[in-house]
Order: C-alpha cells, then structure tokens, then sequence
C-alpha cells in the first residue's frame, strides 16, 4: 500500500512542478486542485485506493477529485469515495474516450446521461465485478442503451415483482419420490418410470425434471440416424400428450444399452440427486465436483493445455475461462452465494443463484458437462435453501434457455433471469392448485442442429 501511494505522490508532486497549461486540460482541473488532492492523499483521505497494491491512475484521479471537489461545492449530489466508485468511473472515462471516436452526436449524448447518473450512484464490490465482466463483451456495435444496462446491473434486478408471491418450501414429498426413483434406476428399470400415468403433481414434477436432461433428438440420432424423422416424429407426438410414453417411445428412448447405461442413466441420476441434500450452506466447489462425479464426468477442471469453446453464433465463439483465473472465479462465486444464502428473501435468492448459473455455463471451466453441472449446482443451491426449483431446459427445445442467457450475458443475465423467475412462481401456483403442467416441446430448431446430417434427416 505504502508503495503505491508514494510512487503515486512522487508522480503527483512532479506533475504540479511542472504544470503547464496543457496539464490542465489533461487533467481536466486546475493547479490548485492538484495540490489540494496531494494534500488529501497524505491526509489518508484515498488510503481505501491503495490496498492490496491496487494500480491508480492519476488521470482518473485527479478528474475524480475534480467531479468531487465541483459537485459539492455546488451542493449537488455525488457518489461516495470509495474504491468501487472509483473503478466504475475508470470503465465510464475508457468507455466514452471510445466513444467520441466511433458513436454518433445522439448516441454520445445518450452516454453522457449515463454518466451523469453514474456519477451520483454507490457500486457495491459485486456491482463492480459485474460491470468489469461485462464489459469485456462489448463491441463498436454495443448501443448506449446496452452500455447503460451494463454501467446499471442492479436496474436489471427483477425478484421484487414476485416478493409477494408464493414459492414453493416444502420439498420433502418430492425428495421422498426422488429416493424411490432412483431404486428403480438402479434397478435399470427406467421404462416402468414413464409407462403409467403420473398420479401426482410431484411425479410429473420430477418426469418432466429428468426429461429435460436429456437431449432427446442427440439420442434418437445416435441410435436411429437411418429412421431419424420418423423415430424422432413418434417420441415427439408422444411428448405433446403428456409426461407418459408408448412402448414405442420407450424403445426409441432407453433401448439401446450402451447409449443407456452410459449416457441417459447417469445423466438422470445426477439431476435426481441434485434434488437431494440438507437445507445448510454449500461448498461450491466441493459440491461441483461430486455433481461431476455423478453425471459421469472427469471431475476434473481444465488444465493449462486445454480449451472449451462454446459456439454461440456462425462467427461468434465464447472459450473457457483461463487456468490461472478458475480458483478467483469459484471463490468469487462462494462469496456471493453465502451472501445471498445469508441475506436475501426467497426470490431474491433465487435470482442470484441463477446469475451464478449464468457465470458457470460461460465460464466453461470443466473439461467436458458444464451445462448440466451448472444446471445440477442450481438445484442444488436452490435445495440448500429449502426452495423446489424450478425446470431448467438447456436443450435445444422451444423452451431452451441457453440462448437467453448468452444473449442477456452483458445485462446480468436478465432474459433469462426473467424466465425462470416467471416459471419457479407458475410451479408454485400450480403445485397449490394441485397439478403440474410442464410439457416437452421439441421445436424444428432442435432437428435443424449441424451435428445432425441432413442426409439422414431427409431419409
């Protein structure tokens, strides 16, 4: 801390010997104010910049002190002196340096009305992190619409719409039946599971939590590519009715013993257990290695010499977070779930807790099964609190949520936070009206994919 601070007093105390008039448009603030914010910093009134050997710039400064200094001499609100106001003013200052550059007159005053009221917001240490984040998405086609959901993540926050509606915290008839399933998968009697009509509303709950999973079509191809759109059509017709399958939907679905036993079973296994566990805290990291284990996954996070892609577009490409950076990532993800396991109401903790899930699909830190253990660690989170959570679908059907939550990566996830919000208060109104309704859609996008062969698909 001393060091900085010094080396950021001796650069300070040349610049004023040697002030031109050309410093001060620079700097934008006068001699006088530059002496005035040395005298501040050896008065320890910036010390809070200085911990942990935190870089500062003197440009950023010394216009930071400036806005202070002018705003309260006019007695107008400003925000307070804090490190995470200082780093959110930094990102403004880079982003509208750009902008003068590549943005219109209107859009260049759609962004200094940001700024504006930017400068009168407090950032907590998460808003802050969140914008950093965020900002690496941006592009010279981000609009100053998006850049102001961006600089404003807690104007995305969405709970407070369903604070006063009911959620569902009483999940102990369907861990009862998740115990009971899973002797059955065991058993590989999978096909028992989906021949009769569900009886209750937390049988169809927990068909219709398996099914998603599952990516239906991928199966099918594997198994049947020749007959691909007619098995594919037969499975579909069947999954419009309800959560129970023909024969010929079970044969089509589970017959296969290698795709079976390899594939399905442990995919459904992990989803049921993630239903399971004790309403206490989670170790993150500890618990998304065990949720690894049980989808039949390395457990393993990626080494120095491997990568993940994730093709969100033709010519857009996410790649795994890097190496050096995954350990700051998980305790970062710890330190906001035991925040929000602590501090916030049942939506509220909801909302978070799918934001963590966002992070860790595009994250992709683990070598292979990042989608459905990021999935499973929702449940899971969800489960610690005593909440039933609600389907998440990460398959490519009509209900899919990836998309949503790449497209709404920059604004907090917000599309997505949106969806599941609406779907876990729907699972709460429906389980008090006694039923669940939650049917499989698989959409003509989902049999369009390119790992689909058009040639099979057209036989």
């Amino acid at each position: 801390m001393q060091e900085e601070k010094q080396i950021l007093i001796t650069q300070l105390k040349h610049e004023i010997k040697n002030w031109t008039k050309e410093k001060k448009e620079f700097y934008n603030c006068t001699k006088k104010e530059m002496k005035y914010l040395l005298y501040e910093i050896k008065k320890h009134k910036y010390d809070f910049l200085f911990q942990h050997n935190h870089k500062v710039e003197l440009e950023v400064l010394a216009s930071w002190h400036h806005l202070h200094k002018v705003r309260e001499e006019d007695y107008k609100p400003v925000h307070k002196k804090t490190l995470e106001n200082y780093e959110v003013y930094k990102y403004i200052r880079k982003v509208l340096e750009q902008a003068v550059e590549t943005k219109s007159d209107k859009d260049l005053k759609d962004l200094i009305i940001t700024y504006q009221k930017l400068t009168i917001t407090n950032y907590s240490k998460e808003d802050q992190k969140t914008i950093k984040n965020n900002l690496k998405h941006i592009t010279s086609s981000t609009t100053p619409k998006e850049l102001n959901d961006i600089f404003f993540p807690q104007d995305n926050k969405l709970y407070f719409k369903y604070e006063t509606l009911p959620i569902i915290t009483d999940i102990f008839q369907v861990q009862d039946l998740v115990k009971n399933i899973k002797q059955h998968l065991q058993q590989n009697d999978i096909k028992t599971l989906f021949a009769s009509k569900a009886t209750t509303k937390e049988e169809l709950y927990i068909r219709r939590m398996m099914l998603s999973q599952i990516d239906i079509p991928h199966i099918i191809f594997e198994n049947y590519y020749i007959f691909f759109e007619t098995a594919l059509n037969i499975v579909r017709n069947d999954l419009k009715q309800g959560l129970t399958l023909s024969k010929e939907s079970q044969e089509l679905l589970w017959s296969k013993t290698i795709t079976r036993e390899d594939t399905t079973l442990p995919l459904i296994d992990g989803i049921l257990t993630s239903l399971e566990g004790q309403q206490k805290p989670l170790n993150l990291k500890e618990t998304l290695l065990e949720i690894q284990k049980q989808n039949n996954c390395p457990a393993k996070l990626l080494t120095k010499e491997e990568t993940n892609k994730l093709h969100i577009s033709e010519k857009e490409i996410i790649t795994s977070l890097p190496t050096d950076k995954i350990d700051k990532f998980l305790n970062h993800l710890q330190i906001k779930y035991d925040n929000l396991y602590q501090n916030t109401t049942n939506y509220e903790f909801v909302e978070g807790c799918v934001e963590i899930l966002g992070d860790l699909l595009l994250s992709q830190i683990f070598i292979v099964g990042n989608k459905r253990t990021a999935k499973c660690l929702f449940n899971k989170m969800l489960i610690s609190k005593g909440i039933l959570p609600p389907v998440v679908d990460l398959n490519e059907n009509e209900q899919a949520l990836l998309k949503d939550f790449i497209d709404s990566r920059t604004t907090h996830y917000h599309k997505a936070k949106e969806k599941i919000l609406k779907k876990t208060y729907h699972t709460a109104l429906q389980f008090r009206e006694g039923y669940y309704y939650d049917p499989v859609i698989i959409s003509d996008k989902a049999v369009s994919r390119p790992d689909f062969s058009n040639k099979y698909y057209r036989r």
